[in-house]
């Protein structure tokens, strides 16, 4: 049976429901999904964009990869934020995604992983010393991971500018504004003089880059022989490789530190997964292969978890034809060529019929219940439960990296540290990153920090 979404009216016009959602998306798409049902549609942006809240449709909405794409909004998008001009290349976002997601498989970060490694550990022991010292949490991790992922993954120099970690700071602060089609020239000035320093930076290859970008200069210049414009692309691939994973290291870190028995027992797994290790770094830290890292079930349980609480994705979709949607309901949802349809899966995550007490960090939740089908909705197991990465053709190419830097930050700094939050408040997010991915807090936590007796001794 075919339905009727309803279409819920707004006294904005073309910006329609885009502020609300702005302010608050968690609080608009769970009143209207109370109000109106599973599914209904919203004007944003001059968008109208029909939400699926049912978890167990969003197979549904993956399935249909051939009629419903994201490629077009993903390119207006980037294009907006990043000044990118598809049109200057013989190719389009879709293949050079998949190009990356290639060059990202899980299987082939060994070497990008230890160069990130590596690259922690030297700035870790530049930083630290057997005395305790005080910083801000978020700014602490956010700038290492910002620096030792970047330049594991970018290459040398492009990290020696004190600056870059603000200026990034800010434009990631300012990306929601720059989406709304605010003029550029009058408010983003900053934003924009970022962009072209990252754009020169990066349109040509770094010395001691990593494989992965040599593989994606490679594949660049087949659909283009213009480096300048290559530069705007990889300076969109800078910030989405940093951007949600600095903050959710540091989010890793905190909700361990502040469980106690998480605390106790992942550090307890880091010591015993650690002491089975041989190898050492060249700076005599034990090396950490993708198996090691790959064998601690209760830090992988507890940043599912983290990623649970502090992350909001929001795969949108176009119908390239007229389209018809077969919904757990047994209703047929039909959509017309070039009308969107979402999915949102925090309301999934923070939803008390699959987890209990959903607000809480319960950091054994996932323990042996990594995967689909382990959580239940109405009665029926949950293919999709948890989406931090987004989901189809849209999944995150560089998620594998991100969660082997969280994990490789986590291990290092409960096998070498001792860390001691000195404010335990859960702090605030910001909510106009409600659909965009990890929730940046918007409140520091300050803490203290040495380098365990010890390791200190082992070192030398």
């Amino acid at each position: 049976m075919s339905i009727d979404v309803p279409f819920i009216k707004s006294w904005v016009p073309y910006l329609g429901h885009g502020i609300a959602f702005g302010t608050d998306a968690d609080k608009l798409l769970l009143g209207l999904q109370q109000q109106h049902g599973d599914e209904f549609t919203i004007l944003m942006g001059g968008k109208k964009i029909t939400f699926l809240t049912n978890p167990h449709d969003y197979d549904t909405l993956f399935k249909q990869a051939k009629t419903l794409r994201g490629d077009a909004l993903s390119e207006e998008v980037s294009g907006k934020a990043f000044g990118i001009q598809w049109h200057l290349f013989d190719t389009r976002l879709h293949e050079m995604t998949v190009q990356f997601d290639k060059s990202l498989r899980r299987s082939k970060l060994g070497p990008l992983t230890s160069s990130m490694h590596l690259q922690l550990e030297k700035r870790l022991q530049q930083s630290s010393s057997d005395e305790w010292q005080q910083g801000e949490l978020f700014h602490f991790l956010a700038k290492l991971v910002f620096e030792a992922g970047g330049e594991a993954l970018l290459g040398e120099s492009i990290f020696d500018d004190d600056s870059l970690f603000s200026e990034f700071q800010h434009f990631d602060k300012q990306l929601p504004m720059i989406l709304s089609g605010l003029p550029r020239w009058l408010f983003f000035r900053r934003s924009d003089q970022f962009l072209k320093k990252m754009s020169q930076k990066l349109c040509q290859p770094k010395p001691n880059q990593s494989g992965v970008m040599d593989e994606r200069f490679a594949f660049m210049d087949s659909v283009s022989s213009d480096r300048e414009a290559q530069g705007p692309i990889n300076a969109g691939l800078f910030w989405a490789a940093q951007a949600n994973t600095v903050v959710m290291a540091f989010y890793s870190v905190f909700f361990i530190l502040r469980d106690d028995e998480a605390r106790r027992r992942i550090t307890q797994e880091v010591h015993e997964s650690l002491s089975k290790v041989s190898e050492k770094t060249s700076l005599g830290t034990p090396e950490l292969s993708l198996k090691t890292i790959d064998s601690m079930p209760l830090l992988d349980a507890a940043l599912d978890e983290m990623l649970r609480l502090r992350t909001a994705s929001m795969p949108i979709r176009m119908a390239t034809e007229n389209v018809e949607l077969s919904l757990k309901s047994g209703k047929i949802l039909s959509m017309k060529k070039g009308e969107y349809a979402a999915i949102f899966p925090r309301l999934t995550q923070m939803n008390s019929e699959i987890y209990e007490q959903p607000e809480h960090f319960i950091w054994d939740r996932f323990v042996g219940k990594q995967g689909p089908n382990h959580f239940n909705f109405r009665g029926e197991p949950l293919k999709y439960n948890l989406l931090p990465f987004g989901g189809g053709l849209s999944l995150c190419p560089g998620r594998h990296f991100s969660r082997n830097e969280f994990k490789v930050l986590c291990i290092v700094l409960f096998n070498a540290f001792d860390l001691e939050l000195l404010e335990t408040d859960l702090p605030d997010f910001d909510k106009s990153r409600l659909g965009l991915g990890a929730l940046t807090p918007t409140s520091e936590i300050p803490f203290r920090y040495r380098r365990r007796q010890a390791v200190l001794q082992a070192d030398k």
